[in-house]
C-alpha cells in the first residue's frame, strides 16, 4: 500500500460526492425517519475515513488522463523560487497545505482554551435552584458523568463545557424552575452522549482539511444531526405537553442567540464555536427539530438500513479499486523502431539510484541504461521496483 498524490485526489473526490449526497438528504424527514440518526452518523463517519485514509492497494487499477497529464507536468514541473529556495508547485501546495494547517490549529486551540480560561473564573459562581435540578437529572441517568452548573456573565445561551472536567455554563439571568429543568435536561444529555468530543473532533478535522469547502458542511451538518439527537434523546418519555414545553424553550433560546450575535456578544469565541446550544441554526433546521419531535415515530426495516449502508460500503470500496493519474506516451523521437528492440521481464526489471543521486534501469540480465530524474516516476507507476546502492 502507498500514498500517492493520485490516491489522495481520489481520496478527495469521493469523500466529496459522498458529504454532498448526505448533505442534501439531511433535513429530508424521510431520510431521518427511515434511516435514524445514527445512521446518518454513521455515513459521514465513512466519509470521514476515505478522506482520512488516501491509499492505493495493489489491487487498485490505474486510469489514464490525457487532460490529467498536462496539468500534472505543469503542476509538478514548474519551480518556484522563495528566498532562494527552489519549489515546484507541487511541493509549494505541500507546504501552503501544512503552514495552513498549523495557523488554523493554533488559532482554533488559542480560542478554544482562551474560552476555557474565561468560563473557568465562574465555576463557583452557583446557583442552589440550578443546583437542585441538576441533581435531580443526573439521578435519572444513573452511571452518567458527574457535571456541575455555573452562572457565568460572558456568556449568552447555556452551554456545555470541558472535555475531562465538565460543567454548564448558563447566562446571568433568571430562569424558571421548568425552564431550567429543560435547559439543563438537554446539556446534560449532550454531554451524556459525548457530543462535546464530537463536535471537538469535527472541528479539528476542518483545520486539518481546511482547503476543501465540503469538510465544513460537513462540521454543520453534524452539528444538527447532534442536536436532533440530543433532543430525542432528551424528550425520551416525555408528554406531549413536556414536549412542547421543551421546543418552546428551545426556540426562545435560539432567537435569543439569533439577536446576540447580530449584536457581537461578549461570549467566549470558542465557546461560540464549540460548545454552543447550536451554531447559526437556520430556520430549516429548526423545523426540522421541531417536526422530528412533534410526530410520530414510524419504524423502516432494517433490511433498507442494511441495504443503504451495504451500498455505501459497495461504493467505497469500489473508490479504493482505481485511481485517475496522468497518462504518458514517449515522444516519437524516443521511440526504437529497428529490430534491436526486445521485451524483457518487468518482474526482474528494477530502477536503481545509484550513490550519486543518479538513476540507472537495471534489466532482467544485469544490463544498465542510464535514465533522467524526470522520468522515475514514470518507470515507478508502470510497476518497477525503486532500489538504491
Amino acid at each position: 500500500m502507498n500514498v500517492t498524490v493520485f490516491s489522495l485526489f481520489m481520496s478527495v473526490l469521493f469523500s466529496t460526492i459522498f458529504i454532498l449526497i448526505i448533505h442534501v438528504f439531511r433535513n429530508k424527514e424521510f431520510f431521518l425517519r427511515s434511516f435514524g440518526i445514527h445512521t446518518v452518523l454513521l455515513l459521514y463517519g465513512i466519509c470521514t475515513f476515505r478522506l482520512c485514509f488516501s491509499i492505493e492497494t495493489p489491487m487498485t487499477v490505474p486510469v489514464n488522463l490525457n487532460e490529467f497529464s498536462r496539468v500534472f507536468e505543469v503542476v509538478k514541473s514548474e519551480k518556484a523560487a522563495i528566498g532562494g529556495v527552489s519549489f515546484s508547485i507541487l511541493e509549494l501546495l505541500g507546504w501552503v497545505w501544512f503552514i495552513g494547517v498549523i495557523i488554523t490549529l493554533v488559532v482554533f486551540l488559542g480560542k478554544y482554551f482562551f474560552g476555557l480560561y474565561l468560563l473557568s473564573r465562574y465555576t463557583e459562581n452557583r446557583d442552589p435552584l440550578a443546583d437542585q435540578m441538576l441533581q435531580a437529572i443526573q439521578e435519572e441517568n444513573p452511571g452518567g458523568p458527574v457535571v456541575s452548573v455555573c452562572i457565568c456573565p460572558k456568556v449568552d445561551i447555556p452551554m456545555g463545557v470541558g472535555l475531562w472536567h465538565k460543567h454548564i455554563a448558563l447566562p446571568a439571568e433568571k430562569f424558571t424552575e421548568e425552564e431550567l429543568y429543560y435547559i439543563l435536561k438537554h446539556e446534560y444529555t449532550h454531554i451524556y452522549n459525548r457530543d462535546l468530543l464530537v463536535k471537538m473532533l469535527s472541528c479539528l478535522f476542518c483545520c486539518v482539511f481546511w482547503w476543501n469547502p465540503v469538510v465544513y458542511l460537513l462540521r454543520k451538518d453534524i452539528s444538527q444531526i447532534l442536536e436532533i439527537q440530543c433532543d430525542m434523546a432528551a424528550t425520551r418519555g416525555f408528554s406531549k405537553k413536556d414536549i412542547l414545553g421543551y421546543l418552546g424553550i428551545i426556540f426562545h433560546l435560539l432567537s435569543k442567540k439569533e439577536k446576540a450575535s447580530k449584536k457581537s456578544s461578549a461570549s467566549p469565541k470558542a465557546a461560540a464555536q464549540l460548545f454552543s446550544f447550536n451554531r447559526k441554526a437556520n430556520e430549516r433546521d429548526i423545523l426540522t427539530r421541531f417536526t422530528m419531535l412533534t410526530k410520530p415515530v414510524q419504524k423502516t426495516a432494517k433490511v433498507y438500513q442494511s441495504l443503504l449502508l451495504a451500498l455505501t460500503l459497495l461504493i467505497l470500496v469500489a473508490s479504493y479499486s482505481f485511481v485517475l493519474q496522468p497518462y504518458y506516451e514517449p515522444p516519437k523521437e524516443e521511440i526504437c523502431t529497428d529490430t534491436s528492440v526486445r521485451q524483457f521481464d518487468l518482474s526482474e526489471a528494477y530502477v536503481l539510484k545509484q550513490k550519486d543521486g543518479s538513476f540507472i534501469l537495471v534489466l532482467e540480465n544485469g544490463e544498465e541504461y542510464p535514465i533522467s530524474t524526470d522520468s522515475v516516476e514514470a518507470f515507478i507507476i508502470e510497476g518497477f521496483q525503486l532500489k538504491e546502492e
